[in-house]
């Protein structure tokens, strides 16, 4: 079975943002890959980025490819290697004390995995990831 999913995504974000439209959609190939495509419109060129949460680290394999793995099972994100990315601790802030619950403890849990275009490249941009499942391997 495979799908496709889209949404736009613009009204998501602020007019300060300089966004004119976002968009995303989403296509299963019915066995273990996922395409992710975001169309991004800005009033004017500008860096535009894509991030990944993951509970467990996230591990460069080549230029392009990354791969985070749980319980035996790893998946796979590439990209266009003409895109940049980094890997940085994901730090959140636990909730507070009532009354001031946005100044709780900030704790690391997990990696994020940032691919971004190159600073100002354009003010109209579509990225795509892969991400793909793949059993019994190891980062």
């Amino acid at each position: 079975m495979t799908g496709l999913a889209s949404d736009d995504g613009t009204a998501a974000y602020p007019a300060s943002a300089g966004l004119q439209s976002w968009t995303r959609a989403v296509r299963f190939d019915g066995r273990a890959s996922f395409l992710f495509r975001d169309g991004v419109r800005t009033k004017e060129p500008r860096r535009t980025s894509v991030v990944l949460h993951a509970d467990r680290d996230i591990v460069s394999r080549e230029k392009g490819k990354f791969v985070t793995s749980v319980d035996g099972t790893s998946l796979e994100v590439t990209f266009d290697p003409l895109l940049t990315a980094i890997v940085e601790p994901h730090i959140v802030v636990d909730q507070g004390r009532p009354g001031s619950v946005e100044q709780g403890e900030r704790e690391e849990r997990g990696r994020r995995l940032i691919v971004a275009t190159p600073a100002r490249a354009a003010s109209d941009v579509e990225m795509r990831l892969v991400i793909t499942t793949e059993k019994g391997s190891k980062p």
